[in-house]
């Protein structure tokens, strides 16, 4: 498992931290920014990011943000292995005040997930019958079955 962050420009004010099989991205503030009441804005964190297959970051509010009314839009962000490009992120500022963000300023972190592919089996319990409302009894129940690979 790998994951790949590259700092714009040569330079980053974020980091990743691992420890064994576990990752965590700190996503921080790139540019001074100043989000208004009740306004979303995109904020850069400056990273360009690559996920191996099978794994997701999730990526949630920090705790200084949500100590000011701001919150990530949407909440958990997800970047899987399609995603290409510069990460940013989308903060909502739910508070009444504007809020100042300083370059450095921790914004969120993002966690690394294996996923895995589920796959789903229908069976039917109850015949096929042609009724305009049909009964609790005649109506197909679903059973789903995880099958981990």
């Amino acid at each position: 498992m790998t994951i790949k962050v590259y700092g714009l420009h040569g330079e980053s004010v974020s980091d990743v931290i691992s420890t064994d099989d576990n990752y965590v991205v700190s996503f921080r503030c790139a540019d001074p920014t100043i989000i208004q009441a009740s306004e979303i804005k995109t904020v850069r964190v400056n990273l360009l990011m690559s996920i191996d297959e099978g794994y997701i970051l999730n990526i949630y509010p920090s705790t200084f943000l949500t100590n000011q009314g701001v919150t990530l839009f949407p909440s958990p962000l997800i970047i899987d292995s399609s995603h290409t490009g510069e990460v940013s992120l989308k903060l909502h500022n739910c508070g009444k005040n504007q809020v100042n963000l300083n370059r450095g300023q921790p914004l969120a972190q993002g966690y690394l997930t294996k996923v895995f592919k589920v796959k789903l089996k229908e069976h039917e319990f109850a015949e096929k019958t042609l009724v305009k409302t049909p009964s609790r009894s005649q109506r197909k129940d679903t059973e789903i079955q995880f099958e981990v690979k």
